[in-house]
């Protein structure tokens, strides 16, 4: 049985870790958050754009009128999914749940940005799951916004940019001519027909994470048997029941320094030392690598006694030695 745990029943100060690799890791957080704020702003741009100028190229491959309207629907449909993940975060906010805060994007980059320790606790937590689980999880995770919301106006993009491609980039006598007049009259067509093209880079890269996933997620299902949200939350919880054992045992080992192994009192303490080092299994990492022996009681957990011997020993009598 895996209990739950809230932010309040934890020390985030024990988490903190300052090698490199969690800080470089901790940057491009920041830089996945601002590809995220760059593509919702490419995506008001084009719905703006796209009601006062009409069209977004000279010569549209699809009608004006038809991927106009597609266009701003799709973009609508964004952000209704992005207000409707904001509330359910908002909600997974005030659990203070550890596991529910993990699994959910929004709730999880939030925290990791309002405080480092946040950060640092995630990726604990993190090291101790399936690898190949919580890819899966993640990449599917946003699978909604990609075929509702993604998916039709980038079907559009695609056809308008394999039109307008040959007319920017042209070569003649083994000459490379870049023709920007090609993306559009004015300078916002231009601006315009570059977030497209930008908006379909990250749309590929999107969708073939979300394919791979879907592929790796058919034999994933007969090993968790359930839910995977589910499966994912209580291997976290399990993980983090494994690190809060570590560092009760290290403080209890620590309140001890003079305990005797031999003593009947302490060897229930050393007992439980040794067994959460030998069972550090679930991690790659510890997560007080530099105490990590302290984990460790070397010495013998019991005292020696002596057990009786099977059979009676065999004493001869005075009087059998005088006979």
């Amino acid at each position: 049985m895996v209990s739950d745990h809230r932010f309040d029943h934890i020390n985030l100060d024990d988490f903190h870790n300052t090698s490199l690799n969690i800080r470089f890791k901790y940057l491009f957080l920041f830089i996945s958050v601002f590809k995220s704020f760059a593509v919702y702003i490419a995506d008001l741009w084009t719905a703006v754009s796209l009601l006062v100028i009409g069209q977004t190229t000279v010569t549209p491959a699809i009608p004006t009128d038809v991927s106009k309207w597609i266009f701003f629907g799709c973009i609508i449909v964004s952000f209704l999914l992005l207000f409707w993940d904001m509330i359910k975060a908002r909600r997974i906010l005030k659990t203070k749940d550890i596991s529910y805060n993990f699994t959910c994007g929004i709730a999880n980059t939030y925290l990791s940005i309002k405080d480092y320790r946040c950060y640092c606790l995630f990726q604990s937590i993190e090291r101790g799951i399936e690898s190949y689980a919580f890819f899966v999880f993640t990449a599917l995770r946003g699978w909604k916004r990609l075929l509702l919301a993604e998916a039709p106006r980038q079907v559009i993009n695609i056809v308008t940019l394999e039109a307008l491609v040959p007319e920017w980039f042209k070569i003649h006598n083994g000459e490379l001519t870049i023709n920007n007049q090609a993306l559009g009259d004015s300078w916002t067509q231009q601006i315009l027909t570059g977030t497209m093209a930008f908006s379909t880079v990250i749309f590929a890269m999107s969708f073939i994470l979300v394919c791979a996933a879907a592929v790796l997620y058919v034999p994933l299902i007969f090993h968790i048997r359930g839910n995977l949200k589910e499966y994912v939350c209580h291997k976290a919880d399990k993980r983090i029941d494994d690190i809060l054992h570590k560092q009760r045992m290290k403080v209890l080992y620590r309140k001890e320094p003079q305990a005797n192994p031999l003593d009947e009192t302490s060897s229930t303490l050393a007992y439980s030392l040794e067994k959460g080092y030998m069972n550090d299994s679930a991690s790659d990492q510890h997560l007080l690598s530099k105490d990590y022996n302290d984990y460790y009681y070397p010495k013998p957990l019991h005292s020696y006694q002596q057990r009786p011997l099977s059979r009676p020993t065999y004493t001869p009598q005075l009087s059998q030695t005088l006979s």
